[in-house]
């Protein structure tokens, strides 16, 4: 990565993650707005790892907005770790060789299997989706 492409990437993985740190799981305008973010940074195409946990995050992001989750905290903890992860990444230039338990790297991993979902289309289709559940939400309800 380049270190304009590095700055803005731990510039806007910051800005998600102080978003995250002050929102309540029923916040579902604030969510959204985090899943548009997650989207955005899986499109910029920084690299496999960064791509497939920013997928994976929004995958869980959709699963809170939708009330498809079991555990909340344990699905907050999941995204702050994962973020924590993106940023050292980021920092490593995207190489996942500092990272403590090999989440990222790892091909067998919940998260880099996401790569034959990126493949087959289904990133966008997920991003937008929750990008007009947010819209909707935003002006159309209540």
């Amino acid at each position: 990565m380049a270190k304009k492409d590095t700055e803005q990437l731990l510039s806007n993985l910051e800005d998600i993650s102080k978003a995250f740190v002050l929102i309540e799981p029923e916040d579902v305008q604030s969510l959204a707005q985090i899943h548009t973010k997650l989207c955005a940074i899986s499109n910029e195409g920084y690299n496999e790892f960064i791509d497939n946990a920013a997928v994976h995050l929004a995958k869980i992001v959709e699963k809170i907005i939708l009330n498809e989750t079991a555990d909340k905290q344990k699905d907050f903890e999941e995204i702050s770790k994962t973020l924590s992860e993106m940023k050292i990444l980021a920092k490593n230039g995207g190489k996942p060789e500092n990272l403590d338990n090999g989440r990222l790297e790892n091909p067998q991993s919940e998260i880099c299997n996401t790569s034959a979902m990126l493949s087959t289309g289904l990133k966008s289709s997920i991003c937008n989706s929750l990008s007009f559940f947010y819209i909707y939400t935003r002006f159309y309800a209540f």
